[in-house]
């Protein structure tokens, strides 16, 4: 995501941030929450309920967005907290793949999807955590790698999207679980290249 959008999205969250801090909540509430939020999230979506998907997504995504402002309006950023939220994250957006394969299975068993309805939330995970695997790999080899077009931001806010729009049109789903596993191919790409420079 844009540095200039991550910056003025602080900013809007500060205040909220420190109101939550001040009351005692702290970042490790937010990050479970936002992980609990998710697997429900996915627990609806197995069930075709797009508008609980939706939603329930949408809130894990603003825990997600507090958790870390929360740290540094607080006890500030932790190791153990910062291990915890990127490794919960990750779970929790599994979760949601796992949540649209179970989906898929049961439209292909009633006759009434594809089986791309399968294949594609398997492709989408798998694709997503090769982008994360990147990042991860390169950064404990001591190189940056906060490159690419679908990062995780990116690919909540087309998940929660298409969550909307398949309340209206299911398929919707399936085209934006395509779109999203051949955008984390490009930044799969984009990342060895720019690691492969970086470590050269």
């Amino acid at each position: 995501m844009n540095l200039g959008v991550k910056e003025r999205g602080r900013a809007i969250v500060a205040a909220p941030a420190r109101a939550l801090a001040a009351s005692g909540v702290r970042a490790t509430h937010l990050t479970v929450a936002g992980f609990g939020l998710s697997v429900a999230a996915a627990a609806m979506l197995a069930r075709g309920r797009y508008d609980w998907t939706a939603g329930l997504l949408l809130v894990s995504g603003l825990c997600d967005i507090l958790d870390g402002a929360v740290a540094r309006a607080g006890v500030g950023e932790t190791r153990l907290g910062a291990f915890l939220d990127s490794t919960l994250d990750r779970a929790g957006e599994s979760a949601v793949y796992v949540g649209s394969a179970w989906r898929g299975l049961n439209l292909v068993r009633d006759w009434a999807g594809p089986r791309w309805d399968v294949t594609l939330p398997v492709l989408a995970l798998a694709s997503s955590l090769l982008v994360s695997y990147v990042r991860a790999r390169a950064e404990g080899l001591g190189a940056e790698c906060r490159v690419g077009l679908m990062e995780r931001p990116e690919r909540m806010v087309l998940l929660i999207a298409a969550a909307a729009a398949a309340v209206f049109w299911e398929p919707a789903w399936a085209w934006a679980l395509a779109a999203l596993s051949a955008l984390n191919f490009v930044t799969f790409a984009q990342r060895l290249v720019h690691v492969g420079r970086a470590l050269r």
